[in-house]
């Protein structure tokens, strides 16, 4: 036997009971015969085994690493993804301090406005009467002949409407000043807006990456455990192999082997997690070998 045949399996179970009732008959040499005319298909399926078991085990290997590094990279994109809800925070309270600064600034100005009114109907006022005190008509002038008081009270208006203008100058230096802040203030509310944005698409960049990562491994957890019971299921073929080529090996003193091989695969007991299965379901020993004549079949894992 050079390459997988079909029904493999088949072949070595009926060899193996024909030599247990060899056996049975006290016709020892036949028996032994009998064995090892299969001796080389047996050490071919063995090496066949021992290969499809090594490459079970790589195939393995590469899911378990790559989830390993699936893991790696959700906690890498977690951490970030946290490092950016962590700033998007400090932004919103930022927006949160800044929009408050905003609303003072604003009433700020707002009374700064209602005062700058106030004054400017004052100096209105306070021109009027002066203005009725520097009437030039004549009977104002024979007014104020008769009144002593009326350059102290033009000087007192005059007074008023410098006091008024100075208070309007203040006042418009004032509300200049605090729109420069509402300004800046507006400015830096714009800019953590647009950063707060630029953070909220990264969030949900990682947010996305994260899930399709998740699904990713969910899938190859899937595919491990699958592996795992596949890989069993491959070693407890390879073992009942190699067992019996310890004993073609051994045969002189190990004949008697046999009659529990055979005793083995009589017994119908599930014990063996069957192949491409979740783990649940299982197979006895004869069910177990006879599937893994197919598997060989599809494997390719013919010896060169």
């Amino acid at each position: 036997m050079g390459t997988i045949q079909k029904n493999n399996f088949i072949t070595v179970i009926e060899v193996l009971k024909k030599s247990v009732e060899e056996l049975r008959q006290q016709k020892k040499e036949e028996a032994t015969k009998t064995i090892l005319s299969i001796s080389k298909d047996i050490q071919f399926l063995f090496e066949s085994s021992k290969k499809l078991k090594a490459s079970a085990e790589e195939e393995q290997q590469k899911i378990s690493d790559t989830i390993t590094e699936i893991i790696k990279s959700e906690a890498a994109i977690r951490e970030s993804y946290l490092s950016t809800q962590k700033s998007i925070d400090a932004i919103n309270v930022s927006i949160s301090t800044n929009s408050v600064k905003k609303d003072d600034l604003l009433k700020q100005i707002d009374l700064f406005r209602k005062e700058l009114s106030d004054d400017e109907r004052l100096l209105k006022e306070h021109r009027r009467k002066l203005d009725e005190l520097n009437d030039s008509s004549a009977i104002s002038i024979i007014r104020s002949i008769l009144s002593l008081g009326l350059d102290r009270a033009i000087m007192g208006v005059q007074c008023l409407i410098n006091n008024d203008a100075g208070r309007i100058q203040e006042l418009q230096n004032k509300i200049q000043k605090f729109k420069e802040l509402l300004n800046n203030n507006s400015s830096e509310i714009h800019k953590a807006e647009e950063l707060l944005k630029s953070l909220a698409e990264s969030k949900q960049a990682y947010e996305v990456s994260l899930a399709q990562l998740r699904e990713k491994e969910n899938i190859l957890n899937t595919n491990e455990q699958l592996s795992r019971n596949n890989l069993a299921f491959i070693t407890n073929a390879a073992l009942f192999y190699g067992r019996l080529s310890v004993m073609l090996v051994q045969i002189d003193h190990r004949i008697d082997d046999v009659v529990d091989i055979v005793t083995e695969l009589d017994d119908k007991v599930p014990k063996i997690i069957d192949f491409d299965s979740t783990g649940k379901s299982l197979v006895s020993l004869r069910e177990a070998m006879i599937k893994y004549d197919k598997v060989l079949e599809t494997s390719g894992m013919a010896l060169k």
